[in-house]
């Protein structure tokens, strides 16, 4: 076979094709030499070299990374992440969306009336593809369209409209490849026509306002552990202005669709469902409401869409970028996977697209008006939100709970190796005994498994080295924090100043953990709180319920209300969730909607309750609050009965 001239291309490209071409014969399980002999007229032809010129290197100057027989490859192509991006996927945040998924997204979007039309019509439709990957949207749609249209010709019309983007050569390398086999597979002719861009899709600048159709699945990449990447982000003229704290990578994708979709241009994405309630996505939210109305949200409520992002939630959509209006409707669509991972559709309704937005902004995946409907009674019912009267905190947050992979590998030096520091060596959480390792200041450690309905544990598993402000370590304890300064003395807060090196990074006070209060894990099942009057100190991911005046009947009351299950109701159409968990921190509980205490007497009857069950471990006693509670809201006997219906089909197994 001719060897094409490589002068463009580096060698560590070289060796990345060639690394392609293994792929292909390793899987395919054919030789190198059939494979390159096949394919030489291939990539001597115009038709090909024409899509690699538009790289920024000149793939079709490199021998041997092509494929023969198009089905085949096409299927490989759909496989091609778990062979070649694994090492990729932490930097970039790019998952490959199952080819069900893929389907499902394309079939939805080419029956909104606006693209519908332009199809039946044969008219041009401008489409958009960021973060492409190997182009499996386009693919699909290059099927869909053609089987729609009967081969009448109208596909190869249709491509020409078409960009993909990318950042990554060597996946749009292969997306290329599959593009021109499709088109083969369909039409029996090599030429093909689109637009290929292999560079950073944020830095679009000369669509703005001119896309028919905006689709795909856009990187997932919290800022959490990629803080200098988003400070870059932050600092960039084109990314600033979307840029939010904590917020996530694909954001910054849905503000570019929503920029060069033109009016009534629609958009479709998967993406996780963290932006419906983030606090991180307000702005997101904002344009989303203003600019236009969704007109389909697919819940998948399954865990492990992606194989490769366990514990995961996913969500599509379709999206129209229009004035929004009273009359706009939205299907939202509940999928399940079954125990083989297939997909089953278990619910559809149809809901005012305005009904989707809370009063604050928070987009609710429910599309049952009747939800809607009681979920504002209560809300017109109360007499407040809990942050009038009651603050929210978290635990401790030491910054070194113990000794982790990540500290050997990148933050503990050699000599510190040496001295016998291993994996889960405690810093400052150690486990329980009744002889501690040395002198204090040391408190019980509670973690979230230690709470549960009305009640705590009163033998936590753990202690804590209580060092901050107001409690200095002893010498013995300071020499044993000695060996771990390397890594303590890199804490954000203590680079800053704002922290001796000894001290936990964020203690707290002790007025916090000795108080009356409640404690809620930061996630659960179900709506869990406890009432507790002694000292208990807490990790990060227990959270704290104080009252202003430290009012023990105000607290008590509070704690029959929000463990019932009006309140689960609430939470879960109207909190934050991951999955089908209840994140129960700060944002979702200082806004609940509740009707304050003021000593009537259904309030002092459910304080009575509280404590009988505190005191006599009686949960029988459970449903008679859940009673008194609706009596509170005046909720009809229909509405209870909804209630109740969802809290046991939720809650059955937990």
């Amino acid at each position: 076979m001719k060897k094409a001239p490589t002068t463009e291309i580096s060698m560590g490209y070289i060796e990345l094709y060639k690394g392609c071409e293994r792929f292909i014969c390793q899987t395919l399980g054919i030789k190198e030499s059939d494979l390159r002999t096949h394919v030489e007229q291939l990539i001597e032809s115009d038709a090909l070299k024409k899509y690699f010129v538009t790289l920024q290197q000149s793939v079709a100057a490199v021998e041997g990374v092509f494929i023969c027989d198009a089905t085949m490859f096409i299927h490989k192509i759909d496989h091609y992440d778990d062979e070649i991006q694994e090492q990729k996927r932490d930097k970039t945040g790019s998952y490959y969306t199952p080819e069900p998924i893929v389907s499902r997204m394309v079939e939805a979007v080419l029956a909104e009336t606006s693209v519908a039309n332009k199809i039946k019509n044969r008219e041009k439709i401008q489409l958009l593809e960021p973060t492409c990957g190997t182009m499996a949207f386009v693919r699909t749609l290059m099927k869909q369209i053609h089987a729609q249209t009967e081969g009448s010709g109208y596909l190869k019309f249709f491509m020409n409209g078409v960009i993909t983007v990318d950042l990554q050569p060597e996946p749009l390398m292969l997306g290329i490849l599959s593009i021109l086999y499709e088109g083969f597979c369909l039409t029996g002719q090599w030429s093909m026509k689109w637009q290929v861009r292999c560079m950073d899709a944020l830095k679009i600048k000369d669509l703005e306002g001119v896309m028919d159709v905006v689709i795909g699945n856009p990187p997932y990449l919290g800022e959490k552990g990629n803080g200098p990447f988003f400070r870059r982000l932050k600092e960039d003229s084109d990314t600033a202005k979307y840029y939010e704290g904590r917020m996530d990578l694909y954001y910054f994708f849905v503000h570019l669709a929503l920029n060069v979709l033109k009016p009534g241009g629609c958009l479709s994405f998967i993406t996780t469902n963290y932006f419906t309630t983030a606090d991180s996505a307000k702005k997101l939210r904002g344009r989303l409401q203003s600019e236009g109305v969704f007109t389909q949200l697919t819940d998948y409520s399954g865990d492990g869409l992606f194989k490769s992002a366990r514990g995961q939630h996913n969500v599509s959509f379709i999206y129209e970028k229009k004035t929004p209006s009273l009359t706009d409707r939205c299907a939202v669509i509940k999928i399940g996977q079954e125990k083989d991972d297939s997909l089953i559709e278990l619910s559809t309704d149809t809901i005012e697209n305005n009904c989707l937005y809370d009063h604050k902004g928070l987009i609710s995946l429910s599309g049952d008006k009747e939800v809607y409907t009681l979920l504002e009674k209560i809300k017109a019912e109360s007499t407040g939100e809990l942050s009038d009267v009651f603050d929210v905190k978290q635990g401790i947050v030491s910054g070194a709970d113990f000794v982790t992979k990540s500290m050997l590998a990148r933050k503990l030096s050699p000599e510190d190796l040496s001295k016998g520091i291993e994996k889960g060596d405690p810093i400052y959480v150690f486990p329980k005994s009744e002889v501690h390792p040395f002198e204090g200041p040391w408190r019980d450690f509670y973690k979230n498994s230690d709470i549960d309905k009305y009640s705590v544990s009163e033998n936590p598993k753990y202690q804590i080295y209580y060092v901050c402000e107001n409690n200095a370590p002893s010498e013995e304890g300071l020499n044993y924090l000695e060996r771990f300064k390397s890594v303590l003395v890199k804490r954000r807060e203590v680079t800053l100043g704002y922290r001796e090196w000894y001290e936990l990074q964020w203690p707290r006070t002790s007025e916090l953990f000795e108080q009356p209060k409640l404690v809620m894990p930061q996630r659960s099942r179900s709506n869990v709180f406890a009432y507790v009057s002694r000292g208990f100190y807490g990790s990060a991911d227990i959270y704290y319920i104080i009252h202003e005046t430290q009012d023990v009947s105000a607290l008590l009351y509070l704690n029959g209300i929000i463990n019932s299950k009006l309140y689960y109701f609430w939470l879960y159409h109207r909190g934050k969730k991951k999955g089908e968990l209840l994140e129960l921190y700060s944002t979702p509980i200082k806004s609940l909607p509740v009707i304050h205490f003021n000593g009537a007497q259904w309030q002092a009857k459910i304080i009575e309750l509280v404590e009988n069950i505190m005191k006599n471990k009686d949960k029988s006693l459970i449903d008679q609050i859940d009673s008194i509670v609706y009596e509170g809201f005046s909720l009809t006997d229909d509405e209870i009965v909804t209630v109740e219906a969802f809290y046991k089909k939720m809650t059955k197994g937990a």
